[in-house]
């Protein structure tokens, strides 16, 4: 075989990929195309090994393969798979639309329809999504019907019943068999953290405070990352003498666990993350609890507590945790995005200041900008005449989803010219789209939680409008937190009542843009130890009542 050969440039196109030679897995993939132009596996293979450096030349490939080969499901996958990492979903929507009018087998069309539903979600339209994959029926496929379960915490207001029914439907589908498990005898317990974003650092910025003040001479910590750490949050955890293990592979995530000998398993995604939850309920540990997925009940005998606070979980709700329900205090505030070497910028001057009006504003993710929320913002606009909105996301970089959003407010009586929208991404650098927001407004159904404390550390409160179940009530929690009250709405009305008379009396948000960020960063100094020594408890509390035969 010559050196053009398109199967020799393509293995070593994906052995320099892999060692992390972008550029030169590109060209050899751009060689092994121009060696077969048109043959399938060849397009395929450069479009995986050029998503990342050149993404559009990427979906040009993919869509290609789509075309000579619509009845391969994994060519519609690959084409999905790329648009999820580009904010072209408008694009995307229309792409799939076309492919799901062809005449396709089964597993082929459950492909697009399974594409096409994720872009409708992912540009705001939940409801629109759970439509899509109604006409699919009820399917054995998993991923799926998580994707059903998420576009419907998506799309609808909720009770905290109505979650854990939702919970209940989806775990029965996939009996949860106990793992075997190392036995735990370690001098002090063990506690092992598992979750799918140890290695982003705005997320971790909510534990990072914790994880230095935890008393490791008492407790043992590990984390379990569903998700490769690099970077900066790798430096950290070494700096921290953190052992750290890759439970990558979704199918393997309870073996490894198991393997660990932990004695409790704190599991931080529940039912928002595909892969957490499942592993935890096959039991690899001698204890588990839930924390900081804020969706309540954990709904699974598997759980032996859930771990929040009064806010999220309030007295009223206490009859729905078959676990222990342990409430951390409501009121503390524990954040620092400080503490790696990425960092937020500084807070930028209020924007009223210098344009005489107010400006509200998101930079909250299309996905959770659904009918339900657009529906609130609107009226708060309404309320607040002479107010402005300001969108910035990742998303905005593409013209028509721009378009979509400003005609989707002019629907519900908003004039465009009070709308402006921009592109930011990328942590921190997208935080600088504060500088144009004197007012955050949550998304709703589903707030932001990471999204309102980023916003209080730029100086920029978060207004949030409380809804059925624990996950609605992070704005409660940020009040408490902040020592905000007047931030956490207990409907809609609320919420465009005090939208109005934040516009016509801006001097809290002027002043929240001066002092939130030490007065803050005071705080988060003092409450952290509070919230560890409670958070030490609550370990002790689960541990001692699973016993040392459990």
């Amino acid at each position: 075989m010559s050196s053009d050969d398109p199967r020799i440039l393509l293995a070593e196109a994906f052995s320099r990929n892999a060692a992390g030679d972008a550029r030169g897995s590109a060209d050899l993939a751009r060689r092994a195309l121009a060696a077969a132009p048109d043959a399938p596996p060849v397009l395929g293979a450069a479009a995986m090994l050029l998503a990342a450096a050149e993404p559009l030349e990427a979906l040009d490939l993919a869509r290609r393969l789509a075309d000579r080969e619509p009845a391969n499901p994994g060519a519609y996958a690959l084409l999905a798979k790329i648009h999820a990492d580009l904010p072209r979903d408008v694009e995307g929507i229309e792409t799939f639309q076309g492919f799901a009018r062809r005449d396709l087998p089964g597993d082929a069309r459950r492909a697009v329809l399974a594409a096409l539903a994720a872009l409708t979600n992912r540009a705001g339209d939940a409801a629109g999504a759970l439509a899509i994959l109604d006409t699919l029926g009820p399917t054995a496929d998993r991923e799926i019907e998580y994707s059903r379960l998420l576009y419907a915490l998506y799309a609808r207001d909720m009770t905290d019943a109505d979650v854990v029914a939702l919970k209940r439907r989806y775990d029965a589908r996939d009996p949860a068999i106990p793992v075997a498990r190392a036995a735990a005898r370690n001098r002090i317990p063990r506690i092992g953290f598992l979750g799918s974003n140890l290695g982003t650092i705005n997320y971790m910025a909510l534990l990072a405070p914790l994880l230095t003040a935890f008393d490791r001479a008492a407790f043992e910590i590990e984390l379990i990352a569903l998700t490769p750490i690099q970077g900066a949050m790798a430096e950290f955890y070494r700096a921290l003498d953190l052992n750290v293990v890759l439970a990558t592979d979704p199918g393997r995530a309870a073996e490894t666990v198991a393997a660990r000998g932990i004695d409790l398993l704190v599991e931080m995604d529940d039912i928002l993350a595909a892969a957490g939850r499942p592993a935890l309920r096959r039991r690899p540990a001698r204890a588990h609890a839930s924390w900081f997925n804020m969706t309540g009940p954990a709904a699974d005998p598997a759980y032996d507590a859930s771990i929040g606070n009064a806010a999220l979980y309030p007295d009223a709700t206490a009859a729905l945790y078959a676990e222990t329900r342990i409430c951390l205090p409501a009121d503390a505030f524990v954040y620092d995005p400080e503490f790696a070497s990425l960092r937020p910028p500084a807070p930028a001057p209020a924007p009223c200041e210098r344009n005489g009006y107010v400006t509200f504003g998101s930079l909250a993710q299309m996905y959770k900008i659904g009918a339900l929320c657009l529906d609130l913002w609107a009226a708060a606009l309404r309320a607040a005449p002479a107010a402005r909105f300001h969108l910035a996301n990742a998303a905005m970089e593409e013209p028509a989803a721009a378009s979509r959003f400003v005609a989707a407010m002019g629907a519900r009586g908003i004039d465009p010219a009070r709308i402006t929208t921009g592109v930011e991404k990328n942590w921190p650098s997208y935080l600088r789209g504060y500088a144009k927001i004197d007012l955050a407004f949550a998304t709703f159904p589903i707030p932001g939680g990471t999204t309102m404390f980023e916003a209080a550390w730029q100086g920029v409160p978060t207004l949030a409008c409380r809804g059925g179940h624990a996950l609605t009530r992070i704005g409660d929690w940020l009040a408490a937190a902040t020592d905000a009250p007047w931030t956490a709405c207990a409907d809609a009305g609320a919420f465009a009542a005090r939208a109005a008379e934040l516009a016509a009396d801006p001097s809290r948000l002027i002043a929240a843009r001066r002092e939130w960020r030490d007065r803050l960063r005071a705080k988060s100094r003092a409450d952290t130890p509070r919230v560890a020594r409670a958070m030490e408890d609550a370990f002790r509390a689960i541990l001692a009542v699973k016993g040392e035969s459990a």
